[in-house]
């Protein structure tokens, strides 16, 4: 009975049973052939077999309610948790809180409370939306959930994107859907992209960022246009040490810069290091707007993290990724 002990568990039942069935068998040998082929069909479970498998993407799910007002034209949406978000503290937590608007407005952003230390937070709040019915085809819900930092960037977990026309509003919809990541994101943020180029130099011990080119950025002059350049910052312990930028593009939302900057960046500093890349839109009589921003660092999901990561495991070899500019609200 000792060799029973060491079987599979669920394997177990079934010598026991063959061994009661004994002669029905012309040989001990027939036996284990028949818990030889047991043990192969077990191989050939589906991965789910034991439980829903997780997509190794997942950063977590939000429920949420949706109703439309026709009479009001207004839109209701109902924030009710999150579950199972991804960790981005140290310890092994979140301080998650969530935005909710409605593209193309960006200005109209409405917040929940943050919940401290939580990966599973519970908000119950609601929010509502002047939208014209004949204009659901051009409007979209967004839900994004932001883990909050006191000092630093509040980084984004996951959003999700429901445009207005693919819903049956005429009853209240409940619903729990997956979020996705940043950089999967169904839609731009409104802000624009950059496309990065980053090389780390390990014998030299430089990291060299060539800033390609904007994309789609956020229109900031009466004119319609924007006269953008871009802002580098190393920081080292969330400590400015360096800046550069490029220089100005007059008149336009797709500027192409190809510029390149060369930081000195000791390997042992790394760890401890981030750089922000802010494109700005200057103005010569008054202050620079932000257009947006966006960080490679450790500390953050999504594109930001994938390049970092990138540029640093495979030294010497160019990285370019193309990034979302996240909202400059989300760095103060």
């Amino acid at each position: 009975m000792r060799a029973t002990q060491d079987l599979n568990p669920v394997l177990r039942n079934e010598v026991t049973r063959e061994a009661m069935d004994i002669d029905n068998v012309s040989s001990i040998a027939d036996v284990s052939v028949r818990l030889s082929r047991k043990e192969e069909n077990l191989k050939e479970l589906p991965l789910d077999f034991y439980g829903p498998a997780r997509d190794k993407d997942f950063v977590g799910d939000v429920q949420y309610a949706i109703s439309y007002d026709f009479g009001k034209e207004e839109l209701s949406i109902s924030l009710v948790q999150a579950s199972e978000l991804k960790a981005c503290d140290i310890g092994g937590l979140s301080d998650p809180y969530a935005k909710v608007y409605v593209l193309p407005d960006l200005k109209n952003k409405k917040q929940t409370k943050v919940v401290k230390k939580n990966l599973n937070p519970v908000w119950n709040e609601s929010f509502q939306f002047k939208v014209p019915c004949t204009k659901f085809g051009d409007h979209t819900l967004v839900i994004e959930v932001f883990d909050y930092d006191m000092f630093g960037t509040h980084d984004m977990i996951g959003a999700l994107h429901l445009p207005l026309d693919k819903m049956d509003l005429s009853s209240r919809i409940e619903a729990t859907k997956n979020l996705r990541l940043p950089d999967e994101a169904d839609l731009d943020s409104g802000f624009g992209e950059i496309f990065i180029n980053t090389t780390y130099l390990i014998r030299e011990e430089i990291l060299r960022i060539k800033l390609i080119e904007c994309r789609k950025l956020r229109r900031m002059d009466d004119t319609g246009f924007s006269d953008p350049y871009v802002q580098i910052g190393l920081y080292k312990k969330g400590k400015r040490v360096l800046k550069y930028k490029t220089s100005v593009h007059k008149a336009t939302v797709d500027p192409y810069f190809n510029e390149t900057f060369d930081l000195k960046l000791p390997r042992p500093q790394v760890v401890s290091a981030s750089v922000l890349v802010t494109v700005k839109d200057h103005d010569r009589f008054g202050s620079c707007d932000v257009i947006g921003r966006i960080k490679l660092a450790k500390d953050v999901v999504g594109t930001g993290l994938k390049q970092w990561m990138q540029t640093f495991e495979k030294p010497n070899i160019p990285c370019t990724i193309g990034h979302v500019l996240e909202d400059p609200a989300l760095f103060k």
